[in-house]
């Protein structure tokens, strides 16, 4: 039976996860990002981790406003097989916490590298991905 996560386009709230096959997937935050939010986010990625080595994020931020406290405490639960996440569109309101909550978000994982880059357009988070991509098939961390 196929998962139908192959290639599959699901709702969390508001917020639209796609997922791209062998091992990546987009997210379009919209609005504010709650508790609730990152806890059926986090379930839904896990569940599409299962068995692959790694996934990496393209994660569209231009319709992002906020994330709760409570969203806030669950970016830690991530699941693990997230190596690399591009985001694009990110409002200058928005970069000193996302940047905080990366920051925690490494300091959890210490051993396992998932770089985090700000980019201005969704075909540049595709190439950063890209290259993320070739640098962890070359046993990259």
């Amino acid at each position: 039976m196929t998962d139908a996560r192959e290639s599959s386009e699901i709702y969390v709230g508001k917020h639209v996860i796609r997922f791209e096959q062998p091992d990546a997937y987009s997210v379009a935050l919209i609005g504010n990002v709650s508790g609730s939010d990152m806890v059926q986010y986090n379930a839904e990625i896990a569940r599409y981790a299962e068995g692959k080595r790694w996934l990496l994020v393209v994660a569209d931020m231009t319709r992002t406003t906020s994330f709760s406290p409570q969203a806030r405490r669950e970016t830690v639960h991530i699941p693990l097989a997230i190596r690399g996440v591009a985001m694009f569109g990110v409002s200058a309101r928005l970069r000193i916490p996302l940047t905080i909550l990366y920051k925690a978000f490494s300091l959890v994982r210490r051993k396992i590298s998932t770089p985090m880059a700000f980019v201005e357009t969704e075909t540049e988070a595709r190439a950063w991905v890209a290259e993320r991509r070739r640098e962890l098939e070359r046993g990259g961390a």
